[in-house]
Formats: structure tokens, C-alpha cells, sequence
């Protein structure tokens, strides 16, 4: 794409290159610098690149001899592929590498002077890894450029550090004869790139940043680290956002060499890489961590303090004041320790877990001794770290499901009492559901509940972890035949029907055997729960449920409340915590936690109960102008037969609306209403009878529009929500002014920043709603970033009540709609359904902007706008 004259708000020019032409993130201005060393009259006979393994010393010169073709200059590459390479030979390579050849008995220097000679252009050599070169050749290189001055060659030689940049060089630099290129770690919007590049989305806030600390930001680290992500298929994009699942390091396999680790430093039995394998695990425990190194090895302790000194100089270990030693770059730890082999793992933690408990080591991290225990394995006294594991399983269960689950399995492994093994099964699958971990929960309790001595109550704890997860994952055919299986017992099938949607069947069934399950501890307040729970939703006020006692309990009515009003549970689940984020306004917050959610379930297990979360995220997305995203989030949801499909229906007919599709909204409308029918749940269809009256009321019989009106008021209780509902499609319906007023009041009070403003919104295209309101709703549709229906609220509003926002504001926010709509594939004839104008005026905005920005094409302005998007620049 050639490069805009200038570029609109809508779409700035990406800060970061993108990568696709072979350019590399955060090294624009040094390679720049290389270039302008190269050429023109401050050039210089040496320039010299230096920094660490891994920086990008081979990619950045690959970069700068790019440009330097590109300028016309003759280039050559030299590598230095061995140790000793004599520097006579490089530079008798160079004339034949320009088309040249020396004459006979001519020196390499002599010829090299000769081809040049009256050259107006310039030659640049460049040498990769000039570190290799022995110490009289870099001496006689050095000393040769002095000898260059006046002759049109540069010699970029990339150096590892550490380097020495005193003496002969330090010389050469003071002269304007050489200059030293160091390159830094990555700033975080170059690692922000980098991930753009390799995946294609924009990264989720803080990815970029934890990836930038943890690697130091060293390119070849922050590529493995990405690489040993996506191998172990934690790094996953959802609606164009990566998200990396779970806080842990990537592992590597054992055969791939660690990435920016220098070579060398090994002693003379070649023990150094197994060293630094042992430092990865045992550096936390600092001081003691040589010794045990030594006895891990059947090595000297000093020898080994010696090797890890020899690291410290290289860069890549740092020292403790303790006398302990750490890794510079905390992936680089991270990466060695995956390359650990079974047994060499094992040994080393049963020597940490040693120095532990006899007190011969400290750690500092809490975690430690457990994680050593674990890897261990039967290397140490098993029922010590059964008791050990066990507690710290407790301790750690609510925050840490990665190091819950792992601790329990290990304490199960290690277990010979079968039935204390059945009671860690069971604590293992509840750990896991309660991390919606629901494809390992149901192993797990598949496993458990085939355990003999397992209590009657954790049995039934097992069977409704497993009907969660079928739920989760779309298998209905198993949990149609848990619904039906007269041996689970009364509570247990009622919450499988729950979980199909047969919410009639489930709440008879408990009602019509509520003696036998209410004389039985371990089932009556789950069997209340679900009884308040299914009445609640099929408008039979049959009791309050009760609030759940336990974790399973929790887990299962808020898999089937999370789209109800009826019973409210604590925010504390990830669904949960989206949903609430998106009522209350905070939609950028809402949608990160909707795609991570989603994110994680291709690893962990899909998750139920998550129609609302669904609805939310396809709602915010359309706000927004993301429709084909809101599409596709919708189409997923379908692929799940998520609980409750009215909801998603309801959605779908206004996703249908926007696109003009006016008879596909109004089927799906009326499908949503028969889903709901079939479903018994007709309490929950305020909000589709009130669609379906705003219908009528514009395309369709005002006479019909007021009997919709009347049944958005079916139910008994009406809840709030539904009250506003109905207020809403009489309004309407009956242009009904004081109607209009009670359900702005109403909308105002559920805290529902969006719902509120959509209210006004709805009762302002009928010219009901009050300046006061109006304004208020533009207002709030701005902060929300809801584009679409800002729009809508703009062209009812008189100039003077847009406030601040003068015309080009104006102008720029109605580009800036544009460019999403177009990035979003739409046609123009779509744009202007959901822009309410016609294609001839849809051109011509879209010919202006292209003009004004320098856009040639459609698909230009799509691909400068996502990649704005991309590297930072707008709310997604």
C-alpha cells in the first residue's frame, strides 16, 4: 500500500511498521542511523552494531543492507562462521563480492583501494558476528581503518556483548572514524507489534507488556516465548484480540536450543548447559543453590560458583549479595527449565525439597516447597507430601486454579489409601469446575465416581460437575440421559433438565417428589435452590431460593442464572464479572473479559450458562459498528445450542434491523417467541414483545403494535426490567407521552448506563423523549464509544444541543464510523441501512474521505484502519 500524502483521525499511520515488508519492530531509527553512516558526507569507515544474544545484531543488519540497496550503494555480507577467520581473507572476498578481481601480486587491501577509487557510490560491508574474529585480525582491522578515510567503504560489523569499546576503537570514534550502534531491549509497543505481526489481532491490555518484562525485552526471546505459547495452545485469538490463557511460562521441548544464550563458557567436560538447567529451578533458593547444583552434578562447588561467574560476566546470570546468582532475563529461566529431562527434573527437586525441610535453604517464595514436592513425585516421603500438598491445596483453591489442580494430581499420585485417593478425585473436580476447567472436571469425576466408599453427597457433587460440562460442551444426547436416569436421584436429574432447558419438566418433577429428596441432607438445599430457581423463571412464585452453601451448589445456579434476574450471586466468576462490567458501562473492560472467557475454553473446557455473555458482547460489538463481529459472535453462540435462544434471537433481529433486513428481523422476533413458548419461560419475553411492537409501530399495524404492547407485560411478578419493557412498547405503540416518561424513570434506575440511553433513544425517533434525556443519552452513547446509535441520536438533535462537539469533530466522528463499517466488510448498500441514507450519499462520503486521506481504494482504507486499530489507536 503506498503510504497516504496525509491520514484522517480515523486511520493514523501506524507508529510501528507492520512487519509484512520484512522490516523489524522498534529498530526503524537505529537502522536509519546505520544507513546515514553509510552515506552522504557523514559517513565512516566503521560502524559497529553491539548487544546481547538475542537483541537482533543478524536482523538489523539485514534491514540496513535492504536499504542501502535500495540507495543504490553496492553491498557485500560477509559472515563470520568460525572463530579465527583472518581478516586478509574478508577483505580479499570483497572486490569479486563487487565485481571485481585483483590483479596478480596484489595485496586484498591494495585491490580493495583500487576498486573503490572513484567510485561515487559507496561499498558497505557487513560482517555478522565480528566477536568470532581472532584478536589480531580485529587488531588489524581496526588499525586498516584509518587507512579508509578517503576511500568509499563502511564496514558494519555486528558484535556480541560484552565488547570492548576502549583503546584502538575507542580512538576511531573520538576521530569521526567509527561510531557505535548499541541496540536496547524492545520498547512494549514494538513486543505489541511483533504480536500483531505473528498473530494477526491486537493484543489483550497487558499481554504485551508482561511478554516485554518477562523477556527484557530481547527479540529472540519474545519470539520464542510467542512460539512455546502457541505449541502449547495457550495464546488464542478471540474476535481479533489474542489473549494468553493462564499466567504461566512456556515450556520448550527438550531438543530445541534455548534462544539468546551466548556460546561458549562451557568447561572442559562440556557440564555448563546442564548447570544452567539446574540454576533455572534452584536459583529461588539462592545461596544454597551452587551446592546443590554440585551435588545434582557430582561436581566441585567451586568449580561450579566458577562457571556461574563466568554467566554473570557474559550478561546472563546476575549475582546476589547473598552469594546467589539469577537469571538477567526471567523467560530465559523459564525456557531452560522446560528442557529439563523427567528424571534430571525430579532429582533436582528432591535435593531442593531436602535443603527445605532440613533447613540447610530458605525460599521466598511461598509456593516453592509444594511446586518441588509435586515435581518430586515418590523421590521424597510420600505421606509428608500428601499432608503438605493437601493443605496448601486449600490455602490456594480460590485463586490459583493452575497450582490447585496441579498440587492435588501429584497428592493423588502419591496416595496408597484408596479411599483418601476418591476424596482428592473429588477435590480435584471441583477445583477444576470451579475454575471452569470442565473438560478435565469431568474426567476427573468420571474417574471419582467410579471409586468404591465415595459419600453419598460427593457423589452427587460428581454427577452435576458432569452435567455441567456436557452442558458446556453441546453433548445433550449425555445429559438427556441424565435427565432421564431414574438412578441419579431426583435433584440431580432436575438440574440436568435445568440445564436443557426444560425448566417445566425439572421444576415438576421436583415438586411432585419433594418428600423424597427434602428428608435427605445431602439433597435438600439443592433441590430448594432449583426449585426457587426454575419457579422463578417460569413466573411461579413457589418459594425464594435459597443462597447456594457450596462451591457446586454456585457453580450450577450460576450456570443457570446468568441471564436471569432471578437469583443473584456474587460477581466472582469471569462470565459474571463481564456481564456486570457491561451493564454498568465499563464496555472495554466487558469485552476483554468476554474474550477471555471465550479464549479459554479451547483449553480448559467449554463453559455453560453463557447465553447473556454471548447477547452482551454481540451487543456491544454492533454498537460499536462491528457487525460482522457481532455476527460471527452470534453464529458461535448458535454452534453451542446455548440455554435461553430467545435472548439470542432477540440480538440476531437487531443485528437484522441495523442491515435494513427488515422481514428477517421480524422472523426471528417471532421465532424468538416460540423458542421461549417451547422453553415455558414466557416471563423472560418482555423485551421481545417490545421489539416486536417498536415493529409494527413503523412498518407495520399500529393496532398490532399495541396488542405486543400488551403482552410485553405477561408474567407474574413483572420484575422492573419487564415494567420498563412494557412502559417502553406503549409508548410506542400509542405514542403514549406519559408512558414515555415512566419508562425513561425506569431505565434510569437499573443502573444500566446503555439500556438507559437506548431507551431514551427509542422514544426519541417517536419524538417523546425531553432535550434533558436526550442530550444525556447522546452524552453517554459517546462515552461507550456506541458509534451506531450516537449517530442515530445526532440526526435528532438540533445543532446547538450537540454541546462541544463543533462540525469537525462531527465530521471526523461520522468518518470514523465509516472507516469501522468499511473495515467490517460491509456493502454499500448495508452502509447505508445502518447509516440511515441512501448508496448515492454513501459514495460520496466514502470518495471525500479517500481524497482528503490519499486513499486509492476500498481496501486501502479498510487495512490502514484495522492495523490503527491494531497497534492502539481507537477503542475496539
Amino acid at each position: 500500500m503506498s503510504s497516504p500524502r496525509s491520514l484522517s483521525a480515523c486511520c493514523p499511520e501506524p507508529p510501528l511498521p507492520t512487519g509484512a515488508d520484512g522490516r523489524i519492530h522498534g529498530r526503524a531509527e537505529v537502522v536509519a542511523r546505520i544507513v546515514e553512516s553509510c552515506a552522504g558526507p557523514g559517513a565512516v569507515p566503521l560502524v559497529l552494531v553491539t548487544g546481547p544474544a538475542g537483541i537482533g545484531r543478524s536482523a538489523v543488519l539485514a534491514q540496513a543492507r535492504a536499504r542501502a540497496d535500495d540507495l543504490g550503494m553496492s553491498t557485500a555480507d560477509v559472515p563470520v562462521v568460525f572463530a579465527g577467520l583472518d581478516v586478509r581473507e574478508v577483505a580479499g572476498g570483497i572486490p569479486g563480492a563487487l565485481g571485481a578481481e585483483p590483479e596478480s601480486g596484489e595485496s586484498p587491501w591494495a585491490t580493495l583501494q583500487r576498486v573503490l577509487s572513484g567510485r561515487r557510490t559507496r561499498a558497505v560491508v557487513f560482517l555478522d558476528d565480528a566477536q568470532r574474529l581472532d584478536a589480531r585480525s580485529t587488531s588489524r582491522l581496526l588499525g586498516a581503518v584509518r587507512g579508509l578515510a578517503n576511500v568509499p567503504i563502511t564496514f558494519v560489523c555486528a558484535v556480541r556483548t560484552p565488547a570492548d569499546t576502549t583503546g584502538p576503537l575507542a580512538e576511531l570514534v573520538a576521530a569521526g572514524l567509527a561510531r557505535v550502534e548499541r541496540l536496547r531491549p524492545l520498547p512494549v509497543a514494538a513486543v505489541r507489534g511483533i504480536l500483531v505481526d505473528r498473530l494477526g489481532a491486537k493484543p489483550a491490555g497487558g499481554l504485551a507488556e508482561s511478554l516485554r518484562d518477562r523477556c527484557r525485552g530481547t527479540p529472540a526471546l519474545v519470539h520464542a516465548a510467542v512460539d512455546g505459547y502457541l505449541r502449547g495452545g495457550v495464546l488464542r485469538v478471540v474476535d481479533q484480540h489474542a489473549h494468553l490463557v493462564g499466567d504461566r511460562f512456556p515450556a520448550r521441548p527438550s531438543g530445541e536450543p534455548a534462544p539468546a544464550l551466548p556460546g561458549g563458557g562451557a568447561d572442559a567436560d562440556g557440564s555448563a548447559p546442564e548447570v544452567l538447567r539446574a540454576l533455572a529451578v534452584l536459583h529461588p533458593l539462592r545461596e544454597a543453590a551452587p551446592g546443590l547444583i554440585a551435588r545434582s552434578l557430582g561436581r566441585g562447588e567451586g568449580r561450579i560458583r566458577r562457571l556461574l561467574r563466568e554467566w554473570c560476566a557474559r550478561g546472563v546470570l546476575l549475582p546476589d549479595r547473598r552469594g546467589g546468582f539469577r537469571f538477567r532475563v526471567p523467560m530465559l529461566a523459564a525456557v531452560l527449565a522446560g528442557r529439563l529431562g523427567l528424571f534430571e527434573r525430579r532429582r533436582i527437586a528432591q535435593l531442593a525439597v531436602a535443603a527445605l525441610i532440613e533447613g540447610t535453604a530458605t525460599a521466598p517464595d511461598e509456593h516453592y516447597l509444594a511446586d518441588r514436592m509435586a515435581e518430586a513425585g515418590n523421590l521424597v516421603d510420600r505421606d509428608r507430601a500428601v499432608a503438605e500438598l493437601h493443605r496448601r491445596v486449600d490455602e490456594v483453591a480460590a485463586v490459583d486454579g493452575d497450582r490447585a489442580e496441579r498440587w492435588s494430581r501429584a497428592a493423588a499420585k502419591l496416595c496408597a489409601d484408596p479411599a483418601a485417593g476418591a476424596v482428592l478425585l473429588h477435590r480435584r473436580a471441583v477445583i477444576c469446575a470451579r475454575h471452569r476447567r470442565f473438560r478435565r472436571a469431568v474426567e476427573l469425576a468420571d474417574a471419582a465416581l467410579g471409586a468404591e466408599s465415595l459419600p453419598a453427597a460427593s457423589a452427587q457433587e460428581l454427577r452435576i460437575i458432569r452435567g455441567l460440562g456436557w452442558a458446556g460442551a453441546g453433548e445433550l444426547a449425555a445429559l438427556r440421559e441424565l435427565a432421564d436416569d431414574g438412578a441419579a436421584g431426583v435433584v440431580v436429574r432436575a438440574a440436568a433438565r435445568c440445564l436443557l432447558g426444560r425448566w417445566s419438566d425439572a421444576h415438576d418433577l421436583l415438586v411432585g417428589n419433594a418428600p423424597e429428596w427434602e428428608r435427605d441432607s445431602a439433597t435438600i438445599h439443592l433441590g430448594r435452590l432449583l426449585r426457587g430457581t426454575s419457579g422463578a423463571l417460569l413466573g411461579r412464585a413457589d418459594e425464594e431460593p435459597p443462597r447456594p452453601e457450596d462451591e457446586v451448589a454456585e457453580l450450577l445456579v450460576d450456570a443457570l442464572t446468568l441471564h436471569t434476574g432471578a437469583h443473584r450471586t456474587p460477581a466472582t466468576s469471569a462470565p459474571r464479572r463481564a456481564i456486570s462490567s457491561a451493564r454498568a458501562g465499563n464496555w472495554d473492560e466487558a469485552l476483554d473479559r468476554c474474550r477471555a472467557t471465550l479464549a479459554a475454553e479451547p483449553v480448559h473446557g467449554a463453559v455453560p450458562g453463557l447465553t447473556v455473555l454471548f447477547r452482551d458482547m454481540a451487543t456491544m460489538l454492533s454498537a460499536r459498528g462491528r457487525l460482522s463481529r457481532a455476527d460471527a459472535v452470534l453464529a458461535e453462540a448458535r454452534a453451542r445450542n446455548a440455554p435461553m435462544p430467545h435472548l439470542l434471537l432477540l440480538a440476531e433481529a437487531e443485528l437484522a434491523g441495523l442491515f435494513g433486513e427488515r422481514d428477517r428481523a421480524r422472523a426471528l422476533l417471532e421465532e424468538a417467541l416460540r423458542s421461549a413458548a417451547d422453553l415455558g419461560v414466557l416471563g423472560a419475553t418482555a423485551p421481545v414483545w417490545r421489539r416486536l411492537a417498536c415493529w409494527e409501530a413503523r412498518h407495520g399495524s399500529p393496532a398490532t403494535a399495541s396488542r405486543c404492547a400488551d403482552r410485553a407485560a405477561d408474567g407474574d411478578p413483572v420484575p422492573v426490567s419487564a415494567r420498563g419493557e412494557r412502559e417502553l412498547a406503549r409508548a410506542v405503540a400509542d405514542e403514549d407521552r406519559d408512558a414515555a416518561t415512566a419508562a425513561i424513570t425506569i431505565a434510569a434506575d437499573l443502573g444500566d448506563p446503555f439500556g438507559y440511553a437506548g431507551t431514551v433513544l427509542a422514544v426519541a425517533e417517536h419524538g417523546l423523549a425531553d432535550r434533558e434525556s436526550a442530550s444525556a443519552a447522546y452524552r453517554i452513547f459517546g462515552e461507550l464509544d456506541a458509534l451506531v446509535p450516537r449517530a442515530r441520536m445526532r440526526a435528532l438533535l438540533p445543532a446547538k444541543e450537540l454541546g462541544e462537539q463543533g462540525q469537525a469533530a462531527t465530521v471526523e466522528e461520522n468518518e470514523r464510523l465509516l472507516a469501522r463499517l468499511v473495515a467490517e466488510g460491509l456493502s454499500n448498500q448495508q452502509l447505508a441501512a445502518v447509516l440511515a441514507t441512501t448508496e448515492k450519499s454513501v459514495e460520496g462520503r466514502l470518495s471525500r474521505c479517500f481524497k482528503r486521506a490519499g486513499y486509492r481504494s476500498r481496501a486501502e482504507f479498510a487495512t490502514a484502519t484495522v492495523n490503527a486499530e491494531f497497534f492502539g489507536a481507537g477503542a475496539m
